[in-house]
């Protein structure tokens, strides 16, 4: 596995393989370094986007984008810690695709309010557009506190490949400086405390 620390895409990967308990070797690329190590012709070669992160299964496959990695993971793994329902299953199936393709909403509006939690945010040139990002992130972030007022996972009891997806954006988040209790988001905080004390929490961060 390709993987940049601090990704969010590299992330939702190990955590899947980390859950799945599948070994795998990782290698990990710079990104602050001149030139970036996502960069060079040799990770190019692989995947010309120069981006991770990149799975490269045992027989050669080579397989880019998170939530592709995820599912790819799924349909050839899946007898290890299977993290979808059965199709057969449907309402359960169709809602644990439905939250899993949901998780980029919340990836994509979240970038710019990284800066907002800088101590001088308010003398940035870029001020409305990290308070479009903090407004847009918090109606977002509505959806999933109701969705976890009645379900112990974003899919329901059991942690899926939707948790794999999403997890990971909340994780950064509070890392950046969000206040989930602050901002009223109590269901949300608790699903944080209960994945990151399961052991592929742990064994995935990047």
């Amino acid at each position: 596995l390709y993987w940049v620390s601090g990704s969010i895409p590299s992330w939702r990967v190990m955590l899947c393989l980390a859950q799945k308990g599948l070994p795998y070797s990782r290698k990990r690329l710079r990104v602050m370094s001149t030139p970036k190590e996502t960069r060079s012709a040799e990770f190019a070669a692989i995947n010309p986007r120069c981006k991770t992160p990149v799975f490269i299964d045992e027989d050669g496959t080579v397989i880019i984008e998170s939530l592709a990695i995820l599912q790819y993971l799924e349909t050839y793994y899946a007898d290890a810690a299977p993290l979808m329902p059965k199709p057969a299953e449907k309402e359960k199936y169709k809602l644990a695709l439905q939250r899993f393709h949901e998780s980029e909403n919340l990836h994509n509006v979240f970038e710019d309010m990284e800066f907002l939690y800088l101590p001088k945010w308010k003398e940035t040139p870029n001020r409305e557009r990290i308070l479009e990002a903090y407004e847009n992130t918090l109606a977002e972030l509505k959806f999933w506190e109701g969705y976890l007022e009645t379900s112990s996972f974003v899919a329901g009891e059991t942690f899926s490949l939707a948790d794999c997806a999403f997890y990971p954006n909340v994780a950064y988040l509070i890392h950046r400086g969000l206040d989930l209790e602050k901002e009223g988001f109590g269901a949300l905080k608790a699903y944080y405390e209960r994945v990151r004390g399961m052991e592929c929490a742990a064994d995935a961060l990047p």
